[in-house]
């Protein structure tokens, strides 16, 4: 981990470009494959399982054999033309080289041992340091060699949230960064990586489990093949609009190689009936309620709750998901659709910490709920996305093997979702992952098969449920 902080403090020469220079074609494939180098050593650090040791190993050849020293002489010349950049342009040779030939330290490093030694981890970084002085200067100098000692005093968990600069982010890199722009402002399929990179810097990193599933599921041949950095960034934007909407377990691969919905996480059956047996009281009062509520077996809230509370009453992942969507659906009706009426009320408050409850005995559903809660409605589906949903379970039965749990699901996140005029954010989400998953599987195995590009048309559309244009919001 310490050598990864210490290759990403000098990233930015490569992901920052001083105003007025252009991207050329080397510069990307070298901030692409440094990038990826980075993000695998990092991942490694904190799960060192075989398959990051394997891919780990695969970026690492990947950034040592890029165009890095084709993209030396383009840096050396924009950065003289840059006021900025001048007084080290003599240097820019230094910061290309020791930036691509790090980042690919780092990962080899994390390919033999993941998790590695403190003490030669910073002895490694520290000759990183050293390199990268004669290209910044005395101050920047100083400025990594304080950073990475500091790191050496804390623990690979804490290093995980601690500022990229310890305390704040030197002033040699501050002034120089205000008259710079990152990679995205030029081209958009860097987005992700300046993303990541800046919430690495603040000490905020993006969640680690899409970091792993970029690190583990865009095959070799994406990073390094044609148009690298277009194909790459929409892997990227799909794993995205999964991981936003994995709510419920996500979809596995059997050994049979039909598609399941996985196991759910395991809590007390006693906090779950308690949480389901308040809910049903607390629904069934409300239904019963002579206070003239509006609320009746038909209601959008009823209908949602009932199936949490019958045929998915064993899966604390739904149950807590569709209390959650009630409760929400609840909250802003009442008082404007629905009167401010007690029994309302209580069952709203009912939820809400039958919900709280739910979470308390597992953070993978805490989780789970944050993300659905973070999902935002931009619009509801469009009558030619219910068409096309009508036929999805058919589609599916023909070219995508589905255990019959699997298969139950989708149908009924279908049915919901066409019929209702408003549907439920939870089961809009699960659609868009379902779709976004099987799209994905399908048309690698057959990238000119009219049914995978079909499917996946279908779940760049629907991301835009949440998704501005179909696309992750930053």
């Amino acid at each position: 981990m310490i050598a990864t902080r210490a290759a990403m403090r000098v990233w930015w020469a490569i992901a920052w470009l001083p105003d007025g220079n252009s991207l050329t074609d080397a510069h990307r494939r070298l901030a692409l494959l440094t990038g990826r180098a980075m993000l695998i050593s990092g991942v490694a650090a904190a799960s060192p399982p075989p398959e990051i040791k394997k891919v780990a190993a695969v970026a690492a050849h990947a950034a040592a054999r890029s165009s890095a020293f084709t993209f030396v002489a383009d840096a050396a010349r924009s950065a003289a033309r840059s006021s900025a950049f001048a007084a080290h342009a003599a240097a820019a040779d230094a910061v290309g080289a020791a930036d691509a030939a790090f980042a690919a330290h780092a990962a080899h490093a994390a390919a033999a041992d993941a998790v590695g030694d403190a003490a030669a981890d910073a002895a490694h970084a520290v000759g990183a340091a050293a390199a990268d002085a004669h290209a910044v200067g005395d101050a920047a100098a100083a400025a990594v060699r304080s950073a990475v000692h500091s790191d050496a005093d804390h623990s690979l968990e804490a290093l995980r949230t601690r500022l990229l600069w310890g305390d704040k982010r030197p002033d040699f890199l501050s002034d120089i960064l205000k008259q710079s722009r990152p990679f995205s402002a030029l081209d958009a399929d860097f987005d992700f990586w300046i993303r990541w990179y800046e919430a690495a810097d603040r000490g905020e990193p993006l969640d680690f489990d899409l970091q792993y599933r970029i690190a583990t599921e865009i095959p070799d041949e994406i990073w390094t093949g044609e148009d690298a950095p277009r194909r790459v960034a929409e892997w990227i934007r799909e794993i995205e609009r999964s991981q936003k909407s994995s709510i419920t377990p996500p979809l596995v691969r059997r050994e049979s190689g039909q598609w399941d919905v996985g196991d759910d996480v395991i809590i007390p059956q006693s906090a779950l009936d308690f949480a389901c047996g308040q809910v049903e009281i607390s629904l069934d009062s409300a239904i019963a309620s002579s206070g003239g509520n509006g609320l009746q077996h038909s209601s959008f809230e009823a209908i949602l709750l009932r199936r949490a509370l019958g045929p998915h009453r064993a899966e604390p992942s739904l149950v807590a998901v569709s209390f959650w969507n009630a409760c929400m659906s609840l909250q802003r009706k009442i008082g404007d659709e629905y009167p401010e009426d007690g029994a309302l009320i209580a069952l709203n408050n009912v939820l809400y910490t039958s919900v709280e409850e739910i979470c308390g005995e597992s953070d993978v559903v805490r989780a789970r709920i944050a993300r659905l809660a973070a999902l935002e409605t931009r619009r509801y589906p469009t009558a030619q996305e219910r068409a096309d949903l009508r036929q999805l379970p058919g589609v599916l039965e023909k070219n995508a093997p589905l255990t019959p749990r699997a298969k139950a699901e989708i149908e009924e996140a279908v049915e919901i979702v066409v019929e209702a005029e408003k549907p439920p954010r939870a089961w809009r989400a699960v659609l868009v992952n379902r779709v976004t998953v099987l799209g994905r599987w399908l048309d690698q195995g057959q990238k000119a098969d009219k049914a995978a590009k079909w499917l996946l048309d279908l779940g760049r559309r629907i991301a835009g449920w949440f998704f501005d244009e179909g696309e992750p919001p930053t």
